[in-house]
């Protein structure tokens, strides 16, 4: 965070602000509807009651974890606008051979054959606001989950996440994906791939998004939630992390959380914002996040000690 205002205060404060204006009040709301649906089937009788006495216990808690998200995330926006004035995007090439090597082809024609064109607005939907939906939820739910190692063990997998990928991994190597591909290196590899997008009419938010990344990136203009980063994937980071946390939750939810980091994965190549393999490092990082971090507790249970 000091870093990240440090390098660009204005930039920093402008998407702290919209954090705080606009994400943050957006989750209390969502937050509170889901308490009040949770009491209302856990304790039919008093649900009221019941929300009260979470919010007791919890409430300063989850207000701490709201305020430390808010500036996080500003944090990451920040940086990650700026990662190519300190490395220039070059790994796109290995890492589009990567692609094609290990799935035989290029993985955008396996997942367009498979995924129909009438399918692409419930694919935009998961991928934009069911994804942040989940983000704001999961967080949600782990502010206020009875579990402290649970929720130490979510929101230190998050942040390490953001932290090692978003930033420092998106910088080791800097790349802009398959959908700028083209505009960035001229080679035309991905021509096929945005030409068979734009022929379908329901990609116009797609390519609305598209073009505000990458005017903020020609401009050089600061705004906020702007910055162009394939590898890593942080949409499916952060979906295989809701995955992980739910499944330690309920079964179903875990079934549900994998099948929706699944959509999220096919989305982020279906869409060419990611190559494949951008996915797959994400999922398997978080994975080891996941593990490190539940290590002092397996140690502490080891030696007879209760959380």
């Amino acid at each position: 965070m000091i870093a990240a205002f440090s390098f660009a205060p204005a930039l920093y404060m402008r998407n702290l602000s919209a954090f705080a204006l606009q994400v943050l009040p957006a989750a209390l709301v969502l937050s509170a509807l889901g308490l009040l649906a949770s009491a209302i089937v856990s304790r039919p009788t008093a649900p009221l009651s019941h929300v009260a006495g979470i919010i007791r216990r919890r409430g300063s808690g989850a207000l701490v974890i709201a305020a430390v998200i808010c500036v996080g995330m500003a944090a990451f926006w920040t940086v990650k606008f700026h990662i190519p004035l300190v490395v220039p995007f070059y790994a796109d090439h290995a890492l589009a051979e990567t692609d094609r090597m290990i799935h035989f082809g290029d993985p955008w024609r396996l997942v367009h054959s498979i995924i129909p064109p009438i399918a692409m607005q419930p694919m935009l939907i998961v991928y934009f606001p069911l994804w942040l939906l989940e983000f704001i939820g999961c967080i949600a739910l782990a502010a206020f989950h009875p579990s402290d190692r649970l929720r130490s063990r979510y929101l230190r997998s998050f942040a390490a996440t953001y932290a090692v990928l978003g930033t420092l991994l998106a910088a080791v190597t800097a790349s802009v994906g398959p959908i700028f591909y083209d505009q960035f290196f001229g080679e035309g590899r991905f021509a096929e791939l945005v030409l068979t997008l734009k022929q379908n009419p329901d990609a116009r938010y797609h390519f609305f998004v598209a073009e505000r990344l990458y005017a903020a990136y020609v401009s050089g203009a600061e705004d906020i939630f702007a910055g162009i980063s394939a590898m890593p994937s942080i949409h499916v980071a952060v979906a295989s992390l809701n995955a992980l946390f739910l499944t330690q939750i309920n079964r179903w939810l875990g079934l549900a959380g994998w099948a929706f980091a699944a959509l999220t994965l096919l989305g982020s190549v279906y869409f060419g914002w990611h190559y494949a393999v951008d996915g797959y490092v994400s999922a398997a990082a978080v994975f080891f996040f996941w593990r490190l971090f539940d290590a002092p507790s397996q140690n502490k249970q080891s030696s007879g000690v209760t959380c």
